[in-house]
């Protein structure tokens, strides 16, 4: 009679127990490999988005008038100032070069950059006053009403910092992104930037 090799149950049992410790290693890493994906795209995303919504911003600033600047970091996080850009995003200017801070019907541009209170969204607001005194705390706060322009969503945290005295033209801006992945992680990132004021 000719003699069989079968494995016993042992050896089995064995076998069975390598192969179930290699798949579950490879699930792992095909796991680990899609977290790392969606937290890098996540990432990425999160940049973007600081990147675009804050150019727009530091252009205006830069442009703006520092005396012209009102500031409330603690509350709601808010920031108005002085503008001499137009309705199409562009800067105007006199003959003589200077800016044009007044609208055709002699009021004064103002934009408000701001958090409402328990959310996360960026909003700008552009409002128009008879005079170009910067806006008092109370006037700052009373526009900050959740109407305008969302820029983001994904906004908690933003302060804009003014020098000691007014001959030093510049502010420092500081904004926090923060968004959550489909896996669940939180990622944040933070904006700051001193930004030089041309006027």
């Amino acid at each position: 009679m000719k003699s069989f090799k079968a494995l016993t149950l042992v050896e089995a049992l064995v076998t069975i127990m390598i192969l179930s410790l290699l798949s579950g290693i490879l699930i792992w890493m095909i796991l680990l490999a899609k977290t790392t994906m969606e937290s890098s795209k996540n990432r990425t995303y999160l940049r973007q988005e600081m990147q675009i919504k804050t150019n727009d911003m530091v252009r205006e600033l830069q442009d703006s008038k520092v005396t012209s600047i009102t500031t409330m970091n603690n509350g709601v996080k808010s920031f108005s100032f002085l503008s001499a850009r137009n309705a199409s995003g562009q800067f105007v200017t006199d003959t003589g070069g200077a800016p044009v801070w007044q609208n055709i019907d002699g009021t004064w541009r103002f934009v408000i950059y701001y958090i409402p209170g328990n959310t996360t969204n960026l909003m700008k607001k552009e409002v128009s006053r008879s005079t170009g005194d910067p806006l008092s705390s109370a006037e700052l706060l009373s526009f900050c009403d959740g109407k305008g322009e969302k820029l983001s969503s994904m906004v908690n945290d933003m302060s804009l910092t003014l020098p000691a005295t007014e001959r030093e033209k510049y502010a420092d801006l500081s904004i926090t992104f923060q968004s959550k992945s489909k896996i669940g992680k939180i990622d944040k990132m933070t904006f700051q930037s001193r930004i030089f004021i041309s006027n």
